[in-house]
Order: C-alpha cells, then sequence, then structure tokens
C-alpha cells in the first residue's frame, strides 16, 4: 500500500507541450532581411544556401491565415530554391564565393538590390514613428499648457501616482453639473478667429508649415506669406501674397479681388462679380479654361493651353496676356 501510494504520490499530470512562438514578419522581404541581420550577412553577398535553409524552415512553422500572404512568401521560397538549385556543388567552407551563371547571378543582384532598398525604407519608416512619438508627446503637453516631459518624465512616474490621478479625473467628472449651452455663443466669424490664432501658435512655436485650402481671401492675406490660385483644377497663378494681391497676373485672380470689399478701395465703390458660370470639369473648354469668362482674352486664349511662366520678378501665371508683357487694368 505504501510503494503503491508513493508511485501515485510522484506520477504527476503530464507537462503540456511547449509552445514556441513564431515571429511574424510584413511579407518576404521583411523575414529576408531578420535573417540577414540574425546571421551579420551583408545584404550585398548574401548566402543563398544559408538564408534558403533558414527561410524554408520558418515557413515550415508558420500558420498562414491569408491566401495572398502566403502566396508572396512561397513565391520568394521559389525564387531562393531556383538560385540555390544553381549552386549544384556542395559548399566549400574555405570558399567565401557562390559561384552562379550568367542568369543567376541577375536575379540574385535584383533581389539584393530589392533587400537594400527595402532595408532603407524599413529604416526610414521606424525613424519616422520615433519623430511621431517625441513630436506628439511635446505637442500634446504644450498645447495643453502641462509642463515640458523634460521635466516631468512619464518614467518617473509611480503606477500608484497615475491610478490615483486618473481616480481623481474620473470623480470630477461625475460631480460636474451636465454642460449647459452656453448664452451667448461665439459667432461663426469668432470661432474662426480662435482656430486662425490656433494655427499661428502653433506654426511660431513648433516651427511648422501651414497650408490652408480656402475661398476666403481675407484668411489668405492675414495667414499666408505665399498664395497658389487655382481654377478648374489647375493652378493659375503663384506667389508672394503681397505681390499677388498688388499686382495680380491672371485675369482670374484680378477678377476674384475686384469681387470682394477691400479696405483700400474707394468709398461706395462697386463689387464686380464674375461674369458667366465655372466650367464643366467633365467637358472643360480648349485652350485656357477662364477664357470663356475673361474680358482679356485674345484668339490665341481659345485654341493652346497656357502653362506656368514667370510674369514679373516674384510670380507664377498660366496666361498669354500677362506673359506677353500686358498689364491687367481697366474697368
Amino acid at each position: 500500500m505504501t510503494q503503491e501510494a508513493t508511485t501515485q504520490q510522484t506520477t504527476g499530470p503530464e507537462p503540456a507541450g511547449l509552445t514556441v512562438r513564431v515571429e511574424s514578419f510584413v511579407g518576404p522581404l521583411d523575414l529576408l532581411l531578420h535573417l540577414c541581420r540574425t546571421n551579420e550577412m551583408d545584404l550585398s553577398r548574401l548566402s543563398l544556401r544559408t538564408i534558403t535553409d533558414q527561410y524554408l524552415s520558418h515557413l515550415e512553422a508558420v500558420r498562414f491565415q491569408d491566401l495572398e500572404m502566403a502566396g508572396s512568401f512561397m513565391v520568394m521560397a521559389a525564387t531562393l530554391i531556383y538560385l540555390k538549385s544553381k549552386l549544384l556543388l556542395p559548399a566549400d567552407p574555405n570558399d567565401q564565393e557562390e559561384a552562379l551563371d550568367e542568369e543567376g547571378e541577375l536575379l540574385k543582384r535584383e533581389l539584393e538590390e530589392r533587400l537594400r532598398e527595402y532595408a532603407r525604407v524599413k529604416a526610414l519608416g521606424v525613424w519616422l514613428s520615433e519623430r511621431e512619438a517625441e513630436q506628439t508627446l511635446v505637442y500634446g503637453r504644450t498645447t495643453a499648457e502641462l509642463p515640458p516631459p523634460e521635466d516631468i518624465p512619464l518614467e518617473d512616474l509611480s503606477v500608484h501616482l497615475l491610478q490615483r490621478a486618473m481616480q481623481r479625473l474620473i470623480e470630477d467628472q461625475k460631480r460636474r453639473v451636465p454642460r449647459q449651452v452656453e448664452p451667448n455663443p461665439l459667432s461663426v466669424l469668432e470661432r474662426m478667429s480662435e482656430i486662425l490664432d490656433l494655427l499661428r501658435n502653433v506654426n511660431r512655436d513648433f516651427g511648422t508649415a501651414t497650408i490652408l485650402i480656402t475661398h476666403n481671401l481675407g484668411v489668405v492675406a492675414g495667414m499666408c506669406e505665399r498664395v497658389m490660385v487655382m481654377y478648374a483644377g489647375r493652378v493659375v497663378e503663384s506667389g508672394p501674397t503681397v505681390d499677388v494681391f498688388a499686382h495680380p497676373k491672371h485675369p482670374y485672380t484680378w477678377s476674384l479681388l475686384r469681387s470682394i470689399p477691400r479696405l483700400d478701395a474707394e468709398r461706395h465703390e462697386p463689387l464686380k462679380p464674375i461674369d458667366g458660370l465655372p466650367p464643366d470639369l467633365i467637358d472643360l473648354p480648349t485652350g485656357c479654361a477662364f477664357h470663356p469668362r475673361c474680358q482679356f482674352k485674345v484668339e490665341r486664349c481659345s485654341r493652346d493651353s497656357p502653362v506656368l511662366n514667370r510674369v514679373g520678378e516674384t510670380q507664377l501665371a498660366a496666361c498669354w496676356v500677362t506673359q506677353s508683357g500686358v498689364e491687367l487694368k481697366g474697368a
């Protein structure tokens, strides 16, 4: 009895099988790059024998869920096997070179070039991700008027402190009275002013560029250093904002500026709308798209489409009239 009991106690349940985690890769080039770096292999001198064996060993351990992804890995496997098959003789441990025929050498060089290009793209992606995370941390803290991350690094905060802070925030939200409708809400212009002020602050504090796409020429005049005017999906004029507003070089820009109120205009000067209708983008007129509405057009405007060329010292314009030296003036 004692012996049987002892045997039962020492014989426990069978250990569960070990689970092997197989690293996932974005695609076949990702796997090849991983194998090259693991073996400290030169991307310009692939060891086909070594990398093919390791590549196939990895595929044996993977359970593909996507047929298209599996196909891409198998195509690469077939390429490696084909190249390896051209190395008919067994590897010489003293020979570092792998002799291939001309066709195999071309295919190997193409594979090496693709691998080097992928390595450059992936390295750039990692750098951009790190840069994005860094800027997000700085921008988020500064905009929220919190101390900068170098003053209070997150790694120096204890988990318990963060947990208590979050709990206080939740409790504060529960105690707050539901938000009431503002008795005197801001007007659209006041909201727009707030947004423009925020864009100016971001531009100044972080040294970022701002691209505005708008029909509001007043916003362009107050916010932008350079302006590009588009008509019918094409840029028709470009240049410093001050120069474009003071001396427009395209009839569309000239007409736009005469159709809006201006502080520097004569008192009671009537606004002048642009004649006609915008063109049908599916069926644009021949030549310059603005010529049916243009009061400066010449015969060539309805026949040939102008391209952007320098007009004056600082501006570009796609207009046959101003490119010939004519100034846009008139009633």
